[in-house]
């Protein structure tokens, strides 16, 4: 038996397309979104930015090499390719410019970059991100005097809040929100009561951690007395 991709119908194995919206059976659910309403998937359906778009590229392929003659995949895939190089070029300046100033020490300059418009890769923020607080580990600290950390760390603290109070509080959100003060507590260390944010949360998460290992252990257990 297949299941379609779109739909999840459950097909007979001599089924290649779904009966039901003409999906072909063998595409990744993503491709099979973009071969039965392309427009609608790209405008609708994500973020925008450069790793929507590769993504989108990578979707439209796989829709092509099983139906080459899908018109709707073929004049996206070119709209994509024609604005891909632009969306491109201004991640590698803005990644090229985040790595000087993390190079010259200014770690406030790089995360203002990293928490503005979503220009870069995620592969290229977060790579950025992890150099930034490992030098925050090693002890690097904020120029008190510096205008833009305050200002940057407001910021910041707006988007946790927002994560904070939409999220579902699992322990990757949880990791997210603690890292995330870990930004803002480099940027203004007198913060009180982010400070007490963040201590909460690491023992949430260590409880949380605590509960996922013990679960684990017993399921191992409970395998080995079968």
């Amino acid at each position: 038996m297949k299941t379609c991709p779109l739909c999840q119908r459950v097909c007979d194995d001599n089924f290649d397309t779904c009966p039901d919206d003409q999906v072909p059976l063998s595409l990744s659910p993503d491709a099979a979104r973009f071969h039965f309403n392309p427009i609608d998937s790209y405008y609708g359906g994500g973020a925008g930015g450069i790793d929507w778009m590769e993504s989108t590229l990578r979707s439209l392929e796989e829709v092509l090499a099983v139906t080459p003659s899908h018109e709707g995949a073929a004049a996206l895939k070119a709209e994509v390719n024609r604005a891909l190089p632009a969306f491109a070029a201004r991640a590698d300046e803005f990644f090229l410019a985040a790595e000087a100033r993390l190079a010259e020490g200014d770690l406030v300059g790089c995360l203002e970059i990293l928490a503005g418009p979503e220009i870069l890769r995620r592969k290229q923020a977060l790579e950025l991100r992890n150099r930034v607080r490992s030098r925050i580990a090693d002890g690097a600290r904020a120029d008190p005097l510096d205008e833009r950390a305050k200002r940057l760390a407001n910021e910041l603290l707006r988007g946790l809040d927002v994560v904070y109070f939409e999220g579902l509080g699992t322990l990757a959100e949880l990791e997210y929100l603690s890292k995330g003060l870990e930004d803002v507590l480099f940027l203004t260390p007198e913060d009180a009561q982010s400070a007490r944010w963040k201590k909460s949360l690491d023992e949430s998460i260590r409880k949380l951690r605590e509960a996922a290992d013990k679960s684990f252990r017993k399921g191992q257990g409970d395998d080995r007395n079968r």
